[in-house]
């Protein structure tokens, strides 16, 4: 008799997690997936990657005395800083 109820109680639990599962509600509580958790992960290295740009180009442009090297750093930097869309996070 006890068997039967374990194996009760086993697909029980296992028929419960698949219905949650099924239903998907870790989002109404703030809860993620592991893929929606790294599209915001990937967001936030995008954004980090253009602020990161944009210092390195305000770095560059505040120089007092520019050098042909640093005119053509700037250049490469703001046409990466357009390529990955830079200006969306502004």
């Amino acid at each position: 008799m006890a068997i039967k109820d374990r194996v009760g109680w086993i697909v029980g639990i296992i028929g419960a997690l698949l219905a949650i599962a099924a239903y998907n509600p870790w989002h109404e509580y703030g809860w993620t997936t592991p893929h929606q958790h790294s599209a915001d992960v990937n967001d936030f290295r995008a954004e980090w990657r253009c602020d990161e740009l944009s210092e390195e180009i305000d770095e560059l442009v505040s120089l007092a005395e520019r050098t042909p090297i640093d005119n053509e750093n700037i250049r490469q930097k703001r046409a990466r800083y357009d390529e990955q869309s830079c200006h969306d996070f502004e």
